[in-house]
């Protein structure tokens, strides 16, 4: 519970407001490209529409999918982490199952085996959440280029035609980026939520109590100035 409070703690101290940051400055960038193509080429304010509903909606699922990976592959690493530890406090008793070296080298791998797939799948899913987000605003960009390229001056004056096909094109950056940024936030979002657990008052850190109070005044004047214990008929055997 220590080295998991420690490990939240740092999390948010050092990692969490750099990260709501760049949350806010990708989601807020992706935000105002949107409203800007959507702006400069109304017609397709319903694609955009349908766009950013599918990408919110499978980028929560991909979310869903990420932590729960994330909590698979913790899990996986921990026989490994446990028998690495153990080995050393466990050579007499290698050393006593003589010829059984082959087994503890087959469950280690297959400990490895686990966690190592565990994280690769876990990777995958972020990379998920940039294809998504890649899929979703390349169909706003098509649509807007399409529009530019048939339609001509009659929707889209020219002069405003090289400004939306450039929103257009760099959409999928700031989409991705802001996708990977909102599953690193989830994750932290945990140890926020554990710190909350842990402390009361909101998260507050309680402080100990000070040496010395008004109550002290309290004590009577016969009070004895220090304590000891004494025992009577007490028999005592080391084994």
């Amino acid at each position: 519970t220590l080295s998991r409070f420690a490990s939240d703690t740092d999390v948010v101290d050092f990692e969490w407001a750099i990260q709501v940051d760049a949350w806010c400055t990708m989601g807020s960038m992706f935000v105002m490209l949107v409203l800007a193509i959507s702006f400069l080429v109304p017609i397709v304010i319903p694609i955009n529409t349908f766009a950013i509903i599918g990408l919110a909606y499978t980028l929560q699922i991909i979310n869903i999918a990420n932590r729960e990976l994330k909590r698979i592959a913790n899990a996986a690493v921990s026989p490994s982490v446990t028998s690495v530890g153990e080995a050393e406090a466990g050579q007499s008793v290698l050393r006593a199952h003589e010829g059984s070296d082959e087994f503890y080298v087959k469950k280690q791998r297959k400990n490895m085996d686990a966690a190592l797939a565990a994280f690769f799948s876990s990777a995958s899913v972020g990379q998920a959440a940039y294809a998504n987000a890649t899929a979703w605003c390349s169909l706003m960009a098509l649509a807007t280029s399409l529009v530019i390229v048939l339609a001509g001056d009659h929707l889209v004056p020219k002069r405003l035609a090289p400004i939306a096909l450039t929103y257009g094109l760099v959409l999928p950056y700031f989409a991705s980026m802001f996708s990977e940024l909102h599953l690193q936030l989830c994750l932290h979002s945990t140890s926020l939520g554990r710190l909350f657990e842990y402390l009361p008052e909101f998260g507050v850190v309680p402080s100990e109590a000070a040496r010395h109070t008004p109550a002290d005044a309290d004590v009577s004047s016969d009070w004895p100035p220090k304590g000891a214990f004494e025992f009577k008929q007490v028999s005592l055997r080391y084994r």
